[in-house]
């Protein structure tokens, strides 16, 4: 049973919570548990349940319907009732069906008699102490919003959503459209207007309004000397205003009730003031609420002279105040009109790093709380603490055999992490601001630990020099991330029997916190005496247990760890070892098998470890790379990513090898069976082998052809070896002898040369592998192969295999510098769409790919060494080196945050806590501004008032205690002049910030003996220790000593790297216009910085079974099975809102999924409506200025343009374009997608001068990216023509056609459909002109003829205008879609027999003859999902979406031809794409 907590103010759900959750994506959110089910499909069952229809009678008011679900709760209705706005006001009161009462946790399907129409009475029920404290604060709820404060501030789960305000503004409610019955056509209501104004006549009406949207957006208006952040947050979102409903309302000071008013039925006393002044006091009772004749001084608690009794507290306001009656009713309407996404906490709180700045209104139950929440005085917290460690530890032994024991599981797990998660951030914070006191004051501060809400906390520093040998405080830091990491993998291996503790890493005001669940009995006694399985001195001494070795054996198959033997210093005794030596087995006093210290469970990385012995040394080509290099601790890990991908490439090489060699065996099958000849000797070539092991790249493209010949020529393994399945402990042994099976030999000599030979195969093939083992194929990593000392600590009879287990490592460290790295470039390079948008999407790919960030200067090294070379031979030159600049940019804005975010760290350790905002600013203004004195005026004022605070000459750190005054300047002038004193000391004294003389920041003493060291920096300090960063951490010598240097030598703008660093560091500043370029004041201003808030790492679990629906859909989509596909996400939709609640990002990916499939099956409303939760749920989630968010907005706006919404797709567009700028500025090939979107929509409203500016700059944005005679390029030259004939200008529409005929003929042929297109529409423009000029010339003589026609206005000319269909179907080709006609023939009754039908349709030639047909047909429409501009190709043909990386089917080159691929399970493919 998992504890729940028993705080009162955990069990008031907020206002609204239960409504919410059942209307959130459509889905009724089931919060009963599913424990005890055998069938999934049961399961499935309950989870789409519609439910059915009750008639609710309340205590008050008339009755109405309510929907219920046969799995909910009674208390979830209970719930509901008090979110409605009929029923809001009524907290106490009780459920009755037919007589008898619900009980508040029994699921309404145990009622058998409630059905369809069903009544249910809500009875009222007697006060408690309880219940009119939950009543009083959900009052305080409904009247006292304070939203705006709390999504600025990040509070209770609340963050910034943006899109319904940027909707409202655009004139548009997203409302409307999503109201509209499915199948019709919404309209805004402008469109509904009685004046029946048309699409185009409502486009002119708001043409002022576009023209001063479109120049503010315009192209080349953000740029260095123009970067506006105030359109971040729309001004509508700002300027909402809350409505007021009371003055006051607060506790009285009489409380609590004295013991002869408890006897009469008090419960407590409040004081309230009401809007028109009168101020009252209320008692509450068991019976309701009334009026007393208390005052401030005068205790009475009597009823006053209106006796009257109130059930509810609203209902007595109601009556006294009748301002307060109206704006009640005001208030309950915008609450209920709000956006349930917008009310539904997130379980991991998001802040935003720029927000509007809030008034701090006054809020009496507001100081209430943070009096209640008594974090510095542990001994008197309220209520029961929760055993995090058994609740987690529990819900693990849960059963999982059936999908309802699953789900169930997956759902107690999630909430339960969730609640550890949050307590965890709130322990953390405290811990850093100084508010806990710690379990050891007597030791040195820095290894200080403590416990709160039975969490444990320590900090990320080498308290006792355990990680000296491996880099000090920054290997310690390091540790904790890694620790993170092994804990989420041990976790999603869920192996039986093995616990691990929940854990996170909270960083906050540069320090490292980590947090952990209390095992039972760890603190009732040392270390070394707990410690039964591993080392706890790195490998000095030894222990093993027999319980563990099955339960780690398991997780090393998972991970592809190598066991091996291992003995201790002091000991000859051997152990077997799993994993790595470092991972200790603790077994608690709960009787439970832990794992702890798992910060080494991947294979080092010797690229990162110059300290290598002459026998481990990195081969030459490795060398040749500037490998290995140094690095500020030893602790470098390679990604699992890597280690799969790698595992995966040899395993490709083993099989390929042992086919070809098995084809030999098949040839000499005939003088096998006589017996005459000896067995066949295979000796794999020196050739091959570097082949396979030194160029992998063209290795890998070699072996898949040969394996793919292999396989068309039968020589396919039975069933026996599937390369799929990509096992990497596959034997080919079975293999082989399904192959002997097969044969004539009969002879039991033959069957002995066969079997020779068999071994001989498997043996051989693994060499070309490089398999540690003779009979399988086996590549695994020794994790302790490269420890210190390893030598001295293994056995005689390991040492000999250490060499090839080491040479294992080194071969994965060189597969990523010679094959991912430049896989990663090559994909760039081939898409320029692949160059990451900003940080985040830099980190994602890169980690996709398993490239760890420290490489990032070897990408920027390949990337300006291959700028550098020029090859006149290499088509479009240009575009590549502007590719590789691109991505080289990027990195280096990474980089340089991140040396930043290292600086900013040891900075704040040694800033006071009544100085943060001051620091923080000054940092800033070091870092981005522009003036070389960045002396803010708070700065001098602090000063000054340190003189006279501290007049003993010291200042204080909230956390480490005073900071004493430096007596040693030569000393404090050695150790400030770079990094690595800080970050790799040698002790926990000479890195401890304690003594400002060894601040790694201060170049010189204090100028005065009350300066703070934090007070001396400067713009040239702060870039030299980021430069020594650089050095240090990345190996990368930066050409710039300001920051007017990085911007002026990389082409950076001050904001992107103002919105990379601030998120990193926990910094939220106000939202404003900061001038970077000021040279006069200073940029960023202690008022500016609103909050430090913590960054947070966390292991939150997975819903497994919803993703696995999810992954199964999507191999429908891409088998073209649409319908089924959609069908499936749907499912997997229903099961994540059941395991996560109603807001993830998981549950947004399933969203925009959604709507993309109803985009393509001809629904756009309802793609409208997913696109639109998805969206919110990317704000909510991951940032309202994320590029996940970016993205997502474009695909809204081409689902509201064919929904006939053009001024919300142009709003969506601009603010996408805009978020782009301040992500990385308008040099980026995204550009061009978002102006030739935003073109083609002015366009359709006939604004064809702003649309012609957004098309020019896309033409220019593709020459420069994709090259001047690209297709893109070509495309952009069409769309300025269509544009420039339609506004009557068809001597620029000429020339621009022209161009991109030019471009069709030389790259696509002359017979080329693009380029018979472009020839046509060149000769219809010819003719236009030669039509327009005629005229002209009639009009000019007859001018001159006669007098009579000088004044004459010339003849109109018709001119084609944009239709709303010409323009979709444009914009759906620039943004991937491509249509065709699919015609219904038969239905399929299963998958395969669909793959079947398909692979047996008629040719492209043989349907275009049925085109006609097709169109008298029934029709739909489908999308071969190759999403150009937004996918990218990879090395396998396959298309992989960047932002959520989910692969689809088809390849750029087969987009236009592969129609079988989009047939769904009720139709087939029969004509050619759309024009």
């Amino acid at each position: 049973m998992v504890a729940e907590s028993v705080d009162e103010g955990n069990n008031v759900e907020a206002p609204g919570s239960m409504e919410e959750k059942q209307e959130v994506n459509g889905v009724k959110e089931d919060t009963s548990e599913l424990a005890e089910k055998e069938s999934s499909t049961s399961v499935e069952l309950e989870l789409q349940s519609p439910g059915f229809s009750v008639r609710v009678i309340p205590i008050s008011g008339e009755s109405f319907d309510l929907q219920v679900n046969p799995t909910e709760l009674v208390q979830e209705l209970h719930q509901v009732l008090m979110d409605k706005e009929e029923t809001c006001q009524f907290t106490c009161f009780s459920l009755h069906f037919n007589g008898q009462h619900l009980d508040n946790f029994a699921e309404v399907k145990s009622f058998k008699e409630m059905k369809q129409g069903s009544t249910i009475r809500v009875h009222e029920e007697p006060y408690t102490l309880r219940e009119a404290r939950v009543h009083v604060r959900h009052v305080r709820d409904l009247i006292w919003p304070q939203e705006k404060q709390e999504t600025y501030t990040g509070e209770r789960g609340c963050s910034v959503s943006v899109l319904d305000s940027i909707l409202e503004e655009s004139g548009r409610l997203l409302k409307t459209a999503v109201e509209t019955p499915s199948g019709t056509q919404a309209t805004s209501p402008k469109l509904n207007s009685k004046n029946g104004a048309s699409f185009e006549q409502h486009a002119a009406a708001v043409e002022n309004e576009l023209s001063k949207l479109a120049a503010e957006f315009a192209p080349g208006h953000f740029n260095v000397g123009n970067q506006p952040l105030l359109p971040m947050i729309p001004p509508e979102f700002q300027s909402q205003i809350s409505i007021v409903c009371l003055s006051e309302m607060s506790m009285s000071h009489w409380n609590p009730a004295p013991n002869p008013r408890r006897l009469k039925g008090d419960l407590l006393y409040m004081k309230i003031k009401t809007l028109e002044g009168l101020d009252v006091g209320v008692t509450a009772c068991t019976r309701g609420f009334y009026l007393n004749k208390m005052t401030d001084a005068v205790f009475d608690p009597t009823p006053s002279d209106d006796p009257n009794m109130s059930l509810t507290l609203v209902e007595l306001l109601s009556r006294i105040s009748p301002a307060f009656k109206k704006n009640f009713a005001l208030a309950q309407k915008k609450r209920v009109n709000r956006n349930v996404l917008t009310r539904v906490p997130t379980s991991v709180q998001h802040w935003s790093w720029i927000v509007p700045s809030s008034q701090h209104l006054a809020d009496d139950f507001r100081a209430e709380d943070s009096w209640l929440y008594r974090l510095g005085y542990e001994e008197h917290i309220l209520g029961q603490t929760r055993d995090w460690n058994e609740e987690i530890q529990s819900i693990r032994e849960m059963p999982a055999k059936t999908k309802g024991e699953r789900l169930t599981k997956e759902r107690a797990m999630y909430k339960t992490y969730s609640d550890f998660l949050s307590a965890a951030v709130r322990g953390a914070v405290s811990v850093v601001d100084g508010n806990m006191m710690p379990i050891n004051p007597g030791e040195q501060r820095k290894t200080h630990m403590y416990i709160y809400n039975n969490i444990f906390f320590s900090l990320g520093f080498d308290v006792k020099d355990h990680y000296a040998e491996f880099g000090g405080d920054a290997a310690a830091y390091t540790a904790c991330n890694h620790d993170l990491k092994g804990v989420r993998v041990i976790s999603e291996a869920d192996v039986e029997g093995l616990y691990t503790l929940g854990t996170a890493v909270v960083d906050y005001r540069g320090y490292r916190v980590a947090c952990q669940t209390i095992m039972p009995g760890v603190l009732d006694k040392e270390q070394e005496e707990s410690v039964v399985h591993g080392s706890i001195d790195f490998g000095k001494k030894i222990v093993s247990h027999e319980a563990y070795g099955p339960k780690l054996e398991k997780i090393a198959q998972e991970l592809k760890c190598r066991p091996h033997m291992m003995c201790g210093e002091d000991s000859e005794k051997e152990h077997l070892v799993h994993v790595s030596t470092e991972c200790k087995g603790i077994i608690g006093n709960d009787g439970r098998h832990y794992l702890l210290d798992l910060l080494r469970l991947f294979p080092p990385d010797v690229n990162f470890l110059p300290d290598l012995e002459d026998e481990q040394q990195l081969d030459a080509s490795v060398r040749e790379k500037g490998f290995p290099r140094k690095h500020p601790h030893k602790l470098p890990q390679l990604r699992q990513e890597l280690v799969e991908a790698f595992v995966d490439s040899r395993y490709l090489a083993f099989i390929s090898h042992a086919t070809s060699m098995v084809l030999k065996q098949k040839n000499s099958e005939k003088s096998i069976q006589t017996g005459t000849d000896k067995p066949i000797e295979f000796a794999p070539k020196e050739a091959e082998l570097t082949e396979n092991l030194s160029m992998p790249e063209e290795a890998l493209s070699k072996i898949e052809k040969k394996l793919s010949e292999d396989v068309s020529n039968g020589v396919e393994a039975n069933n026996n070896i599937n390369t799929s399945s990509k096992d990497p402990h596959t034997s080919l042994v079975d293999f082989v002898k399904d192959f002997e099976a097969g044969s004539d030999a009969t002879s039991e000599s033959n069957s002995k040369v066969l079997n020779e030979n068999q071994k001989q195969i498997v043996k051989l093939s693994g060499e070309v592998a490089g398999s540690l083992s003779e009979d399988k194929f086996d590549i695994s990593f020794n994790l302790d192969a490269f420890s210190p000392k390893i030598s001295s600590r293994i056995p005689e009879s390991s040492r000999k295999r250490l060499e090839a287990e080491r040479q294992v490592i080194k071969d994965a460290c060189k597969f990523l510098l010679q094959f991912m790295i430049p896989s990663f470039l090559k994909d760039c390079i081939q898409d320029i769409s692949n160059v990451p948008l900003d940080s985040t999407q830099l980190t994602e790919a890169l980690h996709s790919r398993g490239i760890n960030m420290r490489y990032l200067s070897h990408i920027v090294s390949l990337c300006e060494s291959q700028s550098a070379k020029h090859d006149v031979d290499v088509p479009n030159e240009d575009s590549i080196i502007a590719s590789l600049n691109l991505l080289a940019r990027v990195a280096t804005l990474e980089m340089i945050c991140r040396s930043a975010k290292h600086v900013f760290k040891r900075f704040m350790q040694s800033v006071d806590a009544h100085c943060l905002s001051d620091a923080v600013a000054l940092f800033l203004n070091c870092f981005l501004g522009a003036h070389k004195e960045p002396r803010l005026q708070t700065i001098a004022d602090e000063e000054e008032s340190s003189r006279s605070l501290f007049k003993s000459g010291g200042s204080t750190n909230a956390l480490f205690g005073p900071f004493k005054k430096n007596k040693n300047k030569k000393k404090s002038n050695r150790n400030v002049s770079g990094g690595p004193a800080a970050t790799t000391g040698t002790s926990a004294s000479s890195t401890s910030p304690n003594n400002s003389s060894h601040s790694p920041l201060s170049s010189e003493s204090p100028s005065s003996p009350f300066a703070a060291t934090w007070m001396q920096l400067s713009p040239h300090q702060l870039w030299r220790q980021i430069k020594n960063d650089l050095r240090e951490y990345f190996c990368y010598d930066l050409k710039a000593d300001s920051i007017e240097e990085v911007a002026l030598n990389f082409g950076m703008i001050h904001c992107s790297l103002l919105r990379t660093f601030c998120p990193k560091v926990g910094v939220q500043l106000k939202l404003k216009n900061y001038n970077f370029l000021s040279t006069i004041e200073a940029t960023f201003h202690s008022s500016d910085v609103l909050n430090l808030y913590p960054v947070i790492k966390h292991a939150l679990p997975k819903a497994k079974e919803g993703m696995k629906m999810l992954n199964k859909g999507q191999h429908f989509i891409q088998q073209g099975l649409l319908r089924p596909g959609c069908e499936l996400i749907t499912e997997s939709l229903h099961f994540l809102n059941h395991v996560y609640g109603p807001i993830h990002s998981e549950i947004a990916l399933c969203l925009k999924l959604l709507a993309h499939l109803n985009y393509i099956l001809g629904d756009p409303v309802e793609a409208i409506s997913h696109q639109h939760k998805a969206i919110m749920m990317y704000e909510r989630c991951v940032g309202y200025d994320s590029v996940h968010t970016t993205s997502e907005y474009l695909r809204l706006s081409l689902y509201c343009f064919c929904n006939e919404q053009p001024n919300s797709s142009l709003y969506l567009l601009f603010r996408a374009r805009y978020l782009s700028c301040v992500a990385l500025g308008e040099d980026h090939p995204e550009m061009a997608t978002f102006d030739t979107n935003i073109g083609l929509v002015l366009h359709a409203m006939q604004k064809f001068e702003l649309a012609l500016s957004y098309l020019h700059n896309a033409l220019v944005v593709n020459e420069r990216h994709c090259g001047k005679m690209s297709l893109k390029t070509a495309l952009s030259h069409h769309l300025k023509a269509c544009v420039a004939s339609c506004q009557g200008d068809f001597r620029s529409a000429l020339q621009y056609e022209k161009e991109a005929f030019n471009i069709y003929k030389s790259e696509l042929g002359e017979e080329n459909e693009k380029t018979r297109e472009s020839s046509e529409l060149l000769k219809h423009l010819t003719s236009q002109a030669v039509a327009l000029q005629r005229k002209i010339n009639e009009f000019s003589a007859k001018s001159a003829a006669s007098a009579s026609f000088a004044n004459a206005a010339l003849p109109a000319l018709f001119i084609t205008q944009p239709t709303h269909k010409g323009v979709l179907e444009m914009l759906n080709v620039i943004n991937g879609f491509f249509f065709f006609h699919l015609k219904k023939e038969h239905e399929c009754e299963d998958t395969e027999r669909s793959e079947e039908t398909q692979t047996k349709t008629a040719s492209l030639e043989s349907r275009k003859s049925e085109k006609d047909s097709t169109l008298n047909g029934v029709t739909s429409r489908a999308d071969v999902l190759h999403m150009n501009g937004h996918h990218s190709l990879s090395s396998n043909g396959a298309t992989i979406d960047t932002h959520n990386n989910q692969q689809w089917n088809s390849s750029k080159e087969e987009s236009s031809l592969r129609e079988d691929n989009v047939s769904g399970v009720d139709c087939n493919v029969v004509a050619e794409p759309l024009d």
